[in-house]
């Protein structure tokens, strides 16, 4: 992978989760604070997973799914009361934007 690519912790909790169960879960609990820092917290492993792997299809997904939505609603909600969602929403963001030639081809 490009030396320039972000470097990011990888929970194993939540690499195997897809960003339509991640989704789901917000909307099933009300976007509470809990529900979007877990899915923040899965996000930012999926799109770390992404980078890693060279997978463009999995960064496509998080786009497709609403990844981007979710993470502009949970800052707004709840960012001036969680430092750890805005941490791994920053991160996810982070993730999103890293464009190199590998991911591009």
């Amino acid at each position: 992978m490009d030396s320039t690519a972000p470097r990011c912790h990888i929970d194993k909790e939540y690499e195997k989760m897809k960003v339509c169960n991640v989704i789901k879960e917000v909307d099933d609990n009300n976007s509470s604070l809990s529900s979007c820092t877990k899915a923040c917290r899965a996000l930012a492993t999926i799109t770390a997973i992404a980078l890693q792997t060279r997978n463009a299809d999995l960064l496509v997904d998080c786009l497709d799914e609403g990844a981007c939505e979710l993470l502009v609603m949970a800052l707004n909600k709840h960012a001036a009361v969680s430092s750890e969602l805005c941490s791994y929403a920053c991160q996810t963001i982070c993730n999103m934007s890293f464009c190199s030639r590998e991911l591009k081809e």
